[in-house]
C-alpha cells in the first residue's frame, strides 16, 4: 500500500518471499527480501506470548511498554533496510 501511494515500502515488504527462500535454503535471497524477517518473527512470537500470558491471568489485552516499544524499534529498522536494499527487493 505505501508503495503505491509514496513509493517507498512497507517494513514488512518481501516477507513471504523472505520465509519461502529461507525454507528452501537460499539464505542470501531471503535476506534480501527482508533482512528483518527472523527479527519480525520472534517479535510477533514474543507478541502472542505476552497476550496469551495476560489473557490467562484475566488481565488486559494489552503489550507491556517493552514489547511496544521494541515493535517500533524492529518495524523502523526493518524500514530502514528495505529502503537501504532498493526497490530491485521490494
Amino acid at each position: 500500500m505505501l508503495i503505491g501511494l509514496l513509493g517507498i515500502p512497507a517494513p514488512t515488504t518481501g516477507m513471504t518471499r523472505s520465509v519461502i527462500a529461507f525454507s528452501h535454503g537460499n539464505w542470501s535471497a531471503g535476506f534480501l527480501w527482508n533482512p528483518m524477517t527472523v527479527p519480525f518473527l520472534l517479535m510477533l512470537a514474543w507478541t502472542i506470548a505476552e497476550l496469551m500470558r495476560n489473557r490467562l491471568n484475566h488481565g488486559p489485552l494489552m503489550l507491556s511498554r517493552q514489547c511496544a516499544w521494541s515493535w517500533f524499534g524492529v518495524l523502523l529498522a526493518g524500514w530502514i533496510a528495505k529502503l537501504v536494499i532498493g526497490p530491485d527487493w521490494w
